[in-house]
């Protein structure tokens, strides 16, 4: 099926690529950009570029009239990097609104384009798709970073991010996977949205239940039901000890690793002592409580020197 692999692409640069290849082996074409439209702008997109409309070259012409245009005196914008002695662009709608220009370069002028109608009208729908989907990612990643600028705008200033430092160098000691170290990261940045919820953020209640509401509000994302996994233990403590009784076994290794660097850096931040103080205090009260290959890599850190600047 000739349109198999853009049906597979997930972002505007795979399908690009998609494309690209496509053009080359089906067409033999020298040449290929998809040059996506930006409605609101008015302008077309390259590679990170934005270019006004303009009926002086071949796309912006394509573009402006809303047709398919092979007019060889028309120039290809420098940009474009054009191989092909003969040039065409063709315009990409879904629902009749204007939604890329797909620019081809040829040796010579194709006698015949194989199913090239049956992809340009997938290209509409599946740009179409793949656009609103990295507008929500977009949306949904703002919302994400708001939420973690209000729970430190509720007292807690730096604790996300020393969480997140920690959190990073104890994966790392511990070989975590690189798809692990970037779950944790982001449980770690969302672990205490779930305070947002209660009028008294210091409260037993919301101290107690504040995981388990992150959780549920994370998991309302269907892809992030690791992170919520990760989330919702975050204060559980190795002995069985924590505000929900899960001990050892019950709990993956990443999950004692979030929960022993968010108590770390709550006890770090509630003392007042020195650095070499309270590194003492917490090895020889709440680390007992944790994992203890967690507690090792801690220690790591303590040694090699890094932990006082990841605490600052």
């Amino acid at each position: 099926m000739i349109i198999q692999p853009l049906l597979e692409a997930n972002t505007l640069k795979e399908l690009q690529v998609a494309v690209g290849t496509l053009a080359s082996h089906y067409w033999k074409a020298r040449d290929c950009h998809y040059l996506a439209y930006d409605e609101n702008k008015h302008v077309l997109l390259h590679e990170g570029q934005e270019w006004d409309l303009s009926a002086q070259h071949q796309p912006g012409a394509s573009a402006l009239n809303l047709r398919a245009v092979a007019d060889q005196s028309l120039p290809w914008p420098e940009a474009l990097k054009g191989k092909g002695s003969y040039r065409m662009c063709q315009p990409i709608f879904h629902w009749g609104s204007l939604k890329a220009i797909l620019c081809l370069g040829f040796e010579q002028q194709p006698q015949d384009l194989e199913d090239f109608e049956e992809v340009i009208k997938s290209l509409g729908i599946l740009g179409d798709r793949v656009g609103h989907q990295e507008g929500l990612e977009s949306f949904v990643g703002r919302c994400k970073e708001l939420l973690v600028q209000a729970v430190e705008a509720q007292g807690k200033s730096g604790h996300v991010q020393r969480c997140c430092r920690l959190v990073s160098s104890l994966a790392t000691m511990l070989d975590c996977s690189s798809q692990t170290q970037a779950e944790l990261l982001e449980a770690a940045q969302y672990h205490d949205i779930g305070l947002l919820t209660f009028a008294n953020q210091k409260s037993p209640e919301a101290i107690r239940e504040h995981p388990r509401v992150a959780a549920s509000l994370i998991r309302c994302h269907p892809d992030m039901h690791e992170i919520a996994q990760l989330v919702e233990n975050h204060q559980e403590k190795y002995d069985g000890s924590g505000p929900y009784g899960k001990r050892a076994e019950e709990l993956s290794l990443e999950c004692w690793l979030l929960a022993t660097a968010e108590d770390f850096v709550e006890f770090w931040e509630g003392s007042m002592a020195t650095y070499e103080m309270k590194i003492k205090e917490f090895f020889v009260g709440p680390a007992k409580h944790h994992h203890p290959d967690v507690i090792d890599a801690l220690c790591g850190l303590v040694d090699s020197g890094r932990l006082q600047e990841l605490m600052e």
